[in-house]
């Protein structure tokens, strides 16, 4: 963690930016680039064959289907051998009813986790309740196995594909990582007498194409905007695309690199579980889950300004 005095010496130039009710200040949040990209309305299914991306062809087959579902209430919506099928009818008249009954399927998975995620951090970033947390982490893994079946049967997605789809606005709605629950992404969260309110990431173009912003709760109610700056990219993996991102620079009270903390340079890899219409599914090599929200309503600015108001 950060030494207490190096925190105070922070607080003149967080005044300027920062809402606080003991200096009756309004602020407002970092501005950051927008990301200059159409969000697609749904993921492609994609392979990469001779250097060309196709669409996959969905093939019409019967197969036996199994409750993957942990209890939700939704069963029989994958396969015994790993595809996924209809509840109702696991055949299909054409290659087209087959591709949507998968995306509505995979749709319903995300509404059903990203409900059961939400609840997990409404007072910050920070250990939730166990029966909440349990809940959700089903939720996640039914995801999980779902995008794994699909997977299995020859649907992926290659890192060219993947990186557009994740090009936008997240937040960061449910992890398992006990030092991100304690310190955020970049850690200064855990600062004595701070806390982290929200994580969210714009991954775009231009000068700086990764974006990392924590609300930081910090001492006599100051709220302020960090953001952790740097690059990203997708690489392709046999069992799935990487996403790397790499913050290098940190801009916290409008300040570049403060002196009084220590360098940012972070290379977080994750396995990207699960790329979809509304949400992402992350596994950190240690194991850990990390479940982000699209921002396809509002954006990175809009949802930092509510907690300078």
């Amino acid at each position: 963690g950060i030494a207490m005095p190096a925190l105070f010496l922070l607080l003149p130039a967080i005044h300027a930016y920062v809402r606080s009710p003991a200096m009756g200040s309004l602020g407002r949040p970092v501005p950051l680039r927008a990301p200059g990209h159409a969000v697609p309305a749904s993921a492609l299914v994609r392979l990469r064959a001779d250097d060309a991306e196709v669409d996959v062809p969905f093939q019409r087959v019967k197969r036996p289907v199994e409750d993957i579902t942990a209890d939700d209430g939704t069963p029989g919506l994958v396969p015994t051998d790993g595809g996924i099928s209809s509840s109702a009818d696991p055949s299909f008249a054409s290659d087209a009813e087959r591709h949507a009954a998968e995306e509505m399927v995979m749709s319903q998975l995300e509404d059903k986790m990203l409900d059961a995620c939400k609840p997990c951090f409404q007072k910050g970033i920070t250990v939730p309740p166990g029966g909440v947390a349990r809940t959700a982490m089903e939720l996640v893994e039914t995801v999980e196995r779902a995008a794994r079946a699909r997977r299995a049967e020859g649907y992926l997605l290659d890192s060219s594909a993947a990186r557009q789809y994740l090009k936008g606005d997240w937040r960061l709605v449910f992890t398992n990582s006990a030092a991100t629950l304690e310190g955020g992404i970049s850690g200064y969260g855990a600062m004595p007498l701070c806390g982290t309110s929200a994580i969210l990431q714009r991954l775009g173009e231009g000068t700086v194409p990764a974006q990392c912003v924590e609300v930081i709760r910090m001492p006599f109610g100051v709220v302020n905007a960090l953001v952790l700056k740097g690059e990203w990219r997708v690489d392709d993996d046999d069992e799935g695309p990487i996403l790397v991102c790499q913050y290098t620079a940190v801009d916290v009270g409008g300040m570049q690199n403060p002196p009084q903390l220590p360098s940012t340079d972070q290379l977080i890899p994750t396995a990207l579980a699960h790329v979809g219409a509304r949400a992402r599914v992350d596994r950190a090599p240690s194991g850990a889950v990390f479940v982000y929200e699209r921002l396809a309503v509002s954006t990175i600015e809009e949802e930092t300004q509510a907690f300078f108001s």
